[in-house]
């Protein structure tokens, strides 16, 4: 790494500290923790990568039907709550929801290209952008057409832990058995995120910012400093959340180098 990276690395990893303490002190509500944990490193990287604005901001756009289908199925499912200030929702999702979906989206993007993946390219997407959006297309159409005519279909038993299989853990196996080479590559992704999604749950069950109903579906529990989450939000969400996104977008980007 050159000697500019470094000193940006050292940075981005004492961020989400300052970002805690910051909402923790100011006891900032979600919308502010989007622009002190996410916006703020987001547009660091964004000045540092120019060029992956336009690929990162596609690729995260295209993300947020599908964390609006997933917040909704997990809503009418009793698997978590997002408070929201606003007085209408999109679909059944909070809008800062949908802002975070992008935010945390576009964030581990920019951090995979600046630090790890070193392949910076004008382009906005590769071959199979037409396959990408067919299968979002497909996958949100199915969700509307439940949630305005057949709304009990979304109500899923044990809704975290299907959700966490079918949209994280099965696009990290499908990438990495057909693209071994990437494991160290996501490995280092994950262990930055892990650090950073700690942070923010913590921070983010202290303030209130979503909450798990304590009689809802999960394969457990975890107690952490009084604060209690489910063991699916420490697997899928903590740990392994980034290495689904950046799976998807290799597939998205399609260059596999």
């Amino acid at each position: 790494m050159k000697k500019r990276e470094k000193l940006d690395l050292i940075l981005i990893i004492l961020w989400p500290i300052v970002a805690a303490v910051m909402s923790l002190v100011l006891k900032l509500n979600l919308i502010g923790s989007i622009l002190v944990f996410y916006f703020i490193p987001s547009l660091f990287l964004s000045i540092r990568i120019k060029a992956e604005i336009g690929k990162a901001s596609i690729f995260s756009l295209l993300g947020i039907p599908a964390y609006i289908l997933i917040e909704t199925v997990g809503n009418v499912s009793n698997a978590w709550t997002v408070p929201t200030l606003f007085p209408f929702k999109l679909f059944g999702s909070s809008i800062e929801g949908a802002l975070w979906g992008f935010f945390a989206i576009y964030l581990a993007v920019m951090f995979y290209e600046y630090f790890i993946d070193h392949h910076i390219t004008k382009k906005l997407y590769g071959k199979n952008f037409k396959y990408f959006m067919i299968l979002v297309l497909a996958l949100f159409s199915i969700f509307i057409l439940s949630l305005f005519g057949f709304p009990n279909f979304l109500r899923i038993p044990y809704a975290y832990s299907i959700i966490g299989l079918v949209f994280i853990l099965i696009p990290i196996l499908l990438e990495l058995f057909s693209h071994h080479k990437f494991f160290t590559k996501f490995f280092i992704a994950a262990a930055y995120f892990f650090y950073f999604n700690f942070i923010y749950e913590i921070t983010a069950l202290t303030l209130r910012w979503g909450y798990f109903p304590v009689n809802g579906q999960f394969i457990g529990w975890i107690d952490l400093f009084g604060l209690m989450f489910p063991f699916e939000e420490l697997f899928f969400f903590i740990m392994i959340s980034v290495m689904a996104i950046l799976s998807l977008f290799e597939f998205f980007d399609e260059d596999h180098k």
